[in-house]
């Protein structure tokens, strides 16, 4: 009871404050007057508990407030007790050198080497706005003194779902009830002694253990029915209303729909109704534990005969101690055997998994983790009734701790949803992973955030859009990643996320995404003099805020830890507000922000002193970066920045100059439509253009530009045809096109969809450094873009794609020696008609493309020679193609083997490949048989878009007894293993 603690801990503090050393302190290092500040404040707050006690609050928000007072407390008492050390070492210090050398030993470094009177006063004024904050909150919690007890104003809105629940029930669907239903009946139809003429019977359990379903039972009992002469049913729910209840209770016994203005006159009439009458009243989901209530309610029903009884089911047991029920029998769980037969019931209309024996392992595993709560497995059938046939989504919810729930379920009403996530609650104090998805109450049960789960790692919330406030995570001593998606409803986070003081102490990355409607975010607990207990997100290193389009204000202090900061479709506020609270951050991505101005630059690029790495996409106004007055300044302040990239899609016509940025090394631009003219610092290493479509040149700040360059990327830039150097001012601009001289460390180069490489590619010298070699959807002139011995002379030169340029020719014959992959096709020339290749022993992964291709047998290609060093080999759209039977026997290395987009083929090789783990088909439609010798020692299967094939492999074809052993087997993307 958090008011319990949060009290004694005062009582303590109020000692310490009285004690005659800590206030010779506290005059010494000249803090009175704010310890005078902190007791009053405390003195208000103590008022307000003083009756808590006696008086349990179960509101969740005045919970957190307790919460939030009772860790607020803790910090008064740590520095209180620092003064208390400092009272004792002053003490020590007039006595003599060796025995306060001695003590000091035995006291802290950290309570003798600091200065109390500058430390302590900034500890003192953040505690005291903290606890002047508390104080000010119990208005809108509506804590107010009452006679001297504390009353909590409920302003929760009634679940009216609830209320309409009835008291009728399917009682063929109730399973593993009969023993407890048989107790109680007799327990109802006997006659026990008593000072009432009526008697409690009491249903005490969890949420969602069936409390309620057992009530129905009896109450539709046909020998309850005639034992008693009138019987009420009343749905309680959160709110007590003794007129309301009463004027049910008074429909039920009379049949009439009489009107009251006054529940005298209503109970007296009741009472009139009942008097000498047997009668049986249900009062179902009862939360109230005011005795007052209860007597109000029960007044006219103790004029009705002997031997009446009152079913009253809760899950708190307070009010009925303190009415004597005595020993209260707790209704318990399903065992296992009646849990299965539960949830096969409502996951596929049987009592077992006979009819669905692949499903029966990850059915039981799932069984197990509902705990035998009939709320969960209901539920959980129900939401897996849909998705019989998937074991893949069985077996990742039994995996799992994550629970989905559909959105699209009308039967939802809040109360069921929180009972069901309730009875979810996971027992096992190792969880590390937990998400929460498509969750439709409209706050969290009180486990969600709980710090007893002191392994929990990993947090996912998505979906759940009716919650108005996310649950209190901060307390999670071992979390380090946090992701909060689509919380529409969520309009402010504070300290109900958070907590006061120390929160998140793991946290390493955070991520909102999707939260429209959130429009405030502050931390209350962030320390202001660099103690690390007060400290939120001590350990923060990537942050993450998407698509929050309406979040204007956030109160956060430094991010001393944050070195990754994305912030995607939001205001310029948010931008602004964190770029200011996270000084040491390396790496930042700013995505399509609105209203970005000048002004909003200037003051961004002053906080990005430390960024190293730039990232900016569809934002406004980004050439104030270089073409602002202020840019050499701004050059200045960005002097780490080692890699940019920019997408940018402004109308206007403008170039761009860098030559400011002396420290950057990679230079990416994206979607830059309107860029004509890029100037680029000598010392580029990385260069790459995507989608620029009206840059014409590049050029290099002074001579011996592009020298150090090592990777170039140029895709679909249509009228980039040639590079330029400057000589100088005034001197000329010579063409420099991509070689070995010019570029002499090139490593990757990359040219995609370009109208004519050989304007901007010159092949001609050694390029001793480069590695990969990509072009692409390119056009170019002349009848061979590499001879055979340039080819062969790019000794470093492990990766080359050369694909779909059909008006180019590659002279083969003789390649990189020490290639590894090689992709090509769709060239001017048919592979077909290649002539015999020397391909290097190193070459291992192979993709052939045949879109011009001809052949209709392999065999037509064996002149080709492949390497039996091939281990992956990729048969890639050859039209034509209709049979592979013969010319693959020596490729013994072979291990994976993909054959897609050939409409004709009809067979596969019918040699044994002994190395072959993995078969991938797709788009073969006339393909009927597999081969039994391939399917030895496969892993893995894998068919698409091939018809009958597909369908002989499926789990009950032809061909399932052969293939059965494969561990991974997909047809049509969906598991049949």
């Amino acid at each position: 009871m958090a008011e319990v603690i949060a009290s004694t801990l005062l009582e303590a503090v109020f000692r310490k404050l009285a004690d005659e050393a800590v206030k010779q302190v506290v005059r010494a290092k000249g803090i009175r007057s704010e310890l005078k500040n902190l007791g009053k404040t405390l003195s208000d707050i103590q008022d307000l508990l003083s009756d808590a006690s006696d008086k349990e609050v179960k509101e969740v928000r005045v919970q957190k407030w307790l919460n939030g007072l009772q860790h607020l407390t803790y910090d008064i008492d740590d520095i209180l007790d620092d003064l208390a050390t400092e009272a004792i070492r002053s003490e020590l210090t007039e006595q003599s050198g060796g025995s306060t050398r001695i003590v000091r030993k035995l006291i802290p470094s950290c309570c003798t080497n600091f200065s109390l009177s500058s430390r302590m006063r900034h500890r003192l004024d953040d505690i005291n706005n903290k606890l002047q904050d508390l104080e000010k909150e119990k208005v809108t919690l509506g804590l107010t003194m009452k006679s001297g007890r504390l009353e909590v104003k409920d302003d929760r809105s009634k679940d009216k779902n609830r209320q309409y629940q009835t008291s009728l029930v399917d009682a063929s669907s109730i399973v593993g009830r009969q023993g407890d239903k048989d107790a109680l009946v007799l327990k109802l139809l006997g006659n026990e002694p008593g000072n009432e003429n009526f008697s409690i019977v009491p249903i005490v359990g969890l949420g969602g253990v069936g409390k309620t379903t057992l009530a129905k039972m009896l109450y539709e009992d046909e020998q309850v029915n005639a034992h008693f002469e009138f019987k009420a049913w009343v749905c309680v729910s959160d709110e007590w209303d003794t007129f309301s209840m009463s004027n049910i209770i008074f429909q039920s016994v009379t049949g009439e729909a009489k009107e009251f203005k006054d529940l005298n006159l209503l109970q007296v009439d009741l009472r009139d109704r009942l008097r000498n009458k047997s009668f049986l009243l249900v009062l179902d989901d009862v939360w109230s534990e005011s005795s007052d209530d209860w007597e109000s309610l029960v007044a006219p029903l103790k004029a009705c005969a002997p031997g009446s009884k009152i079913i009253v089911t809760t899950r708190k047991e307070k009010l009925l101690t303190e009415l004597g029920c005595g020993k209260l029998n707790h209704l318990k769980k399903l065992s296992h055997d009646d849990a299965v037969c539960l949830f096969a019931h409502h996951a596929f209309g049987a009592n077992n998994f006979d009819s669905h024996p692949r499903l029966k392992a990850p059915g039981e595993g799932i069984v197990r983790k509902c705990d035998g709560l009939p709320l969960a497995l209901i539920a959980l059938g129900r939401l897996l009734r849909r998705k019989n046939e998937d074991e893949i989504k069985w077996k990742e919810i039994e995996d799992s701790e994550i629970w989905s729930l559909e959105e699209e379920d009308a039967s939802q009403n809040d109360t069921t949803e929180n009972d069901v996530l309730d009875a979810l609650k996971p027992y096992n104090e190792c969880l590390k992973r937990l998400g929460v998805v498509n969750y439709p109450g409209m706050e969290f049960p009180k486990w969600v955030g709980d710090p007893s789960f002191r392994h929990l790692a990993r947090v996912s919330i998505r979906g759940c859009k009716k919650c108005t406030s996310l649950p209190p995570l901060g307390q999670l001593q071992s979390l380090k990643e946090l992701s909060i998606h689509d919380m529409g409803d969520v309009t402010v986070v504070g300290s109900e996320f958070s907590g006061t003081g120390f929160a998140f102490p793991s946290l390493e990355v955070l991520s909102f995404e999707g939260m429209q409607g959130w429009e405030v975010w502050s931390t209350n607990g962030t320390s202001t003099t660099g103690v690390i207990k007060d400290a939120v997100f001590p350990c923060l290193k990537e942050l993450h805020i998407i698509d929050c389009p309406n979040l204007v204000e956030i109160s956060l202090k430094a991010l001393l830890s944050l070195r990754d900061l994305s912030i995607r479709e939001c205001g310029d506020g948010v931008l602004r507000s964190l770029v200011h609270a996270a000084p040491s951050v390396t790496k930042m991505e700013i995505w399509n922000i609105s209203g970005l101005t000048n002004e909003v630059w200037r003051g961004v690029t002053l906080d990005l002193k430390a960024v190293e790495e730039l990232e900016i996409n569809g934002c406004d106004e980004i050439r104030y970066l270089w073409e602002s007055k202020e840019s050499e300044a701004s050059s200045k302040v960005l002097v780490n920045l080692s890699k940019l990239s920019l997408g940018e899609k402004d109308e206007e016509e403008y170039n761009y100059g860098s030559n400011l940025l002396t420290s950057l090394r990679s230079l990416l631009l994206l979607d830059c439509e309107n860029f004509k003219h890029l100037s680029c610092p000598n010392n580029i290493e990385t260069l790459g253009f995507y989608n620029c479509n009206s840059i014409t040149s590049v050029s290099f700040f002074s001579r011996g530009g592009g020298q150090k360059l090592r990777s170039v990327t140029i895709c679909d830039c249509e009228k980039l045809l040639l590079l330029k150097e400057e000589l100088g001012e005034g001197g000329e601009k010579n063409r420099l096109l991509i070689n070995s001289k010019s570029m002499p460390m090139l490593e990757s180069l990359w040219i995609e969809d370009h109208p004519n490489v050989a304007s901007i590619f010159e092949f001609g010298g050694n390029f001793i450094h480069l590695t990969t070699l990509i072009i692409r959807d390119c056009e170019s002139t002349g009848e061979s873009l590499f001879p055979d011995l340039q080819l062969q002379s790019l000794t470093s030169l492990t990766a080359l794609i050369i694909k779909d340029c059909p008006s180019m020719d590659v002279a083969t014959g003789l390649w990189p020696p020490n290639l590894r992959k090689l992709t090509i096709g769709g060239l001017k020339k048919p592979i077909s008609e290649w002539g015999p290749q020397k391909f290097p022993t190193s070459l291992v992964n192979l993709t052939l493309d045949g879109e011009t291709e001809e052949a209709t047998n392999w065999s037509q290609l064996s002149h080709l020679h492949l390497p039996s060093s091939l281990t992956r080999l990729w048969i890639r759209s050859f039209d034509n193609m209709e049979t592979v039977s013969e010319g693959l026997q020596h490729l013994t290395s072979l291990q994976h083997l993909w054959i897609s987009g050939c409409p004709k083929i009809k067979d596969l090789p019918e040699t044994l490949l002994p190395s072959l783990l993995s078969l991938e088909i797709w788009g073969c439609p006339n393909l009927k048989e597999l081969p039994v010798t391939l399917l030895h020692s496969l892993l893995r299967l894998e068919i698409s878009n091939c018809p009958d094939l597909a369908e002989r492999c499926s789990r009950g074809g032809s061909y399932w007894p052969q293939i059965s052993h494969i561990p991974c087997i997909k047809i049509n993307g969906k598991s049949q293993t």
